[in-house]
């Protein structure tokens, strides 16, 4: 089995290893433990949709270690767009404008391997921010 593992900032808690009922592997996620298998994950993975930032789920012990997510106990009910940005779209002033928005809406966003994003917002914010996503 495969497993995705990110870089991170050092002074991060510990990755997890998890596997989800739509992936072919687990990945390297950080999760905060809440007791009772479940799990709020602080990362999204890559290769799932199953949850993502701030959605809690419950897990079970799987072979080698890792948790295999069972149950999507509690969505985040944020909107979640995951991409890979042109290279300009990164140092333009949308970019920056709608991380601020993001964060101001109680959103997230998320960089993986330099290049991939993953935004999490509002819904009903879900027009407005798409306008951002171009280079301007």
């Amino acid at each position: 089995m495969v497993e995705l593992v990110y870089t991170r900032e050092p002074d991060l808690p510990p990755p997890v290893s998890m596997e989800f009922p739509d992936a072919t592997g687990a990945e390297s996620l950080i999760v905060v433990d809440l007791g009772g298998g479940l799990y709020r994950l602080d990362e999204s993975p890559l290769g799932s949709e199953f949850a993502g930032w701030n959605d809690v789920v419950r897990c079970v012990p799987g072979q080698d270690g890792h948790l295999v997510c069972v149950e999507l106990v509690r969505s985040s009910g944020l909107h979640r767009n995951q991409f890979i940005p042109a290279t300009a779209y990164l140092s333009c002033p949308n970019w920056e404008l709608l991380r601020q928005r993001i964060m101001a809406a109680g959103g997230n966003w998320e960089q993986i391997w330099g290049g991939i994003l993953i935004l999490h917002y509002p819904p009903e914010l879900a027009a407005e921010f798409e306008r951002l996503l171009e280079v301007g």
